[in-house]
């Protein structure tokens, strides 16, 4: 399992930094073509190189970006995905004839 959660840093690292506020751009289509690009809306703020230059700047709005925009969307797929498997497994264990422990159990 942890490939997946390399492949989905690796995957996602290109469109979230299309979304930051600075920079030269993405080069999605590199080696192919030069060009480099930007999405529409650019939420993200940019964040200094650096820890002198980004503990100067206004990190605290940078952080509060990342937060906003990528950690409180993540959080709430993981507790999504965490209330799926349970409704998954709870589904198997009653099809089985076996009620998990837990929540809503009614003999």
């Amino acid at each position: 399992m942890l490939w997946l959660y390399f492949l989905l840093c690796l995957a996602s690292h290109g469109p979230l930094d299309a979304l930051t506020s600075g920079g030269l751009g993405i080069a999605f289509f590199s080696p192919f073509s030069d060009e480099r690009y930007f999405f529409d809306v650019r939420p993200l703020r940019v964040s200094a190189i650096g820890l002198s230059d980004f503990l100067a700047s206004r990190w605290t709005a940078v952080l509060a970006s990342e937060l906003k925009w990528i950690g409180l969307p993540a959080l709430a797929l993981g507790a999504a995905g965490a209330v799926a498997g349970w409704l998954a497994r709870r589904a198997a264990g009653r099809a089985q004839g076996v009620v998990p422990e837990g929540i809503g159990n009614r003999q």
